[in-house]
């Protein structure tokens, strides 16, 4: 089975990272992708220009280069259009794939090809990828899959090994939504169109966490941001009204409280709801 890999890199990735990124897939993979497709979403940094030059003369590498800044999901929908095979995996410009990812991905779609998306656990280190901080562990099978959806994204994005055709058929990432949950998105629309999706109970990719990752996650703003961001998913069907109200009181009290607390619950609340 052939397979393209996508990233997306913007000016504010760091040049070290994504480089080390894309070397954990070309390089240090007991299975090669046949193809590596690099959006760049608008103007970058000299630094990330150089690391791109770079990358332009090693074979299977497409770079697709975007005038303007258009954002993750567009940036995403443009790469997905010059995948060249069926099956395409995600990863991101600052994140590592454990080096048996692919094969373990691919043995499993070979004998599963019924699924549309195949997932998988990843750990969470701290900004220089020393020490563990934290992992997320994802359900297994779909029926526990589509539960798990009604309130948070069943999937880790930068896992994700998909089937182009159907993510096709469910028009892509959604080009509507400003970041962040585009994943969670593209699993419930997948979940509503009927196509099947599966997690390995395995970790699969190592995440940079740490302090500023968390602060991300919290504040007035991105309260206000959530909360549209759930009403239109239950507007289009995709989760609950129980679903709506719990993820409201839930996420908005997450939101409220210090980075430091807002780690503890975060461990807290996927314990309780991947048990």
């Amino acid at each position: 089975m052939k397979f393209s890999v996508l990233i997306s890199v913007y000016k504010n990735d760091n040049p070290e990272h994504f480089k080390e990124a894309v070397e954990s897939i070309t390089l240090y993979q007991t299975l090669k992708p046949d193809q590596v497709v690099i959006v760049r979403d608008g103007p970058v940094t000299t630094e990330l220009d150089v690391i791109l030059e770079h990358f332009k003369s090693v074979p299977n590498i497409d770079i697709l280069p975007l005038e303007t800044n258009v954002g993750l999901s567009k940036a995403l929908n443009s790469g997905i259009a010059i995948c060249k095979y069926d099956y395409i995996a995600r990863m991101d410009s600052d994140d590592i794939s454990v080096p048996d990812r692919f094969e373990k991905q691919i043995d499993f779609m070979n004998t599963n090809s019924g699924i549309s998306m195949l997932g998988g656990w990843y750990e969470q280190y701290d900004f220089h990828l020393n020490s563990v901080m934290n992992d997320r562990r994802v359900p297994e099978n779909h029926e526990d899959i589509v539960r798990f959806a009604q309130y948070r994204t069943p999937f880790n994005h930068v896992t994700a090994f998909f089937n182009k055709q159907h993510i096709m058929n469910i028009k892509g990432y959604p080009e509507s939504i400003s970041g962040r949950t585009e994943d969670w998105w593209l699993s419930l629309r997948l979940i509503k169109a009927g196509y099947k999706l599966h997690n390995l109970p395995e970790y699969l990719v190592k995440v940079r966490g740490g302090e500023e990752f968390l602060k991300r996650r919290g504040g007035l703003e991105y309260i206000s941001w959530e909360i549209r961001n759930l009403y239109e998913m239950w507007n289009q069907d995709l989760i609950t009204t129980g679903s709506l109200l719990k993820n409201l009181f839930i996420r908005t009290l997450v939101r409220l409280v210090n980075p430091r607390t807002r780690q503890f619950l975060y461990m807290y609340i996927r314990k309780f709801r991947t048990n």
